[in-house]
């Protein structure tokens, strides 16, 4: 079964990635490893690119890119 999860703060990534199986997990370890590089918001899925970056996956920010947006 899956079931998609809009969003998931990057200081709550290590509690959903004791769930993620397989590809998921793989995807997850990439995007905790970008997000410790700097990279302010990252967005994974299994469809198209162009539908994963309007709303049909999962968008994984940090916390300093959700405080800069609210700033704004």
């Amino acid at each position: 079964s899956t079931s998609l999860i809009p969003t998931i703060p990057a200081e709550h990534l290590a509690s959903y990635m004791q769930y993620a199986q397989g590809r998921m997990r793989k995807k997850l370890l990439g995007a905790q490893e970008a997000l410790q590089g700097g990279v302010p918001r990252v967005c994974i899925g299994s469809a198209s690119l162009l539908e994963v970056l309007n709303g049909a996956g999962t968008t994984i920010e940090a916390v300093s890119s959700r405080s800069e947006r609210i700033r704004a």
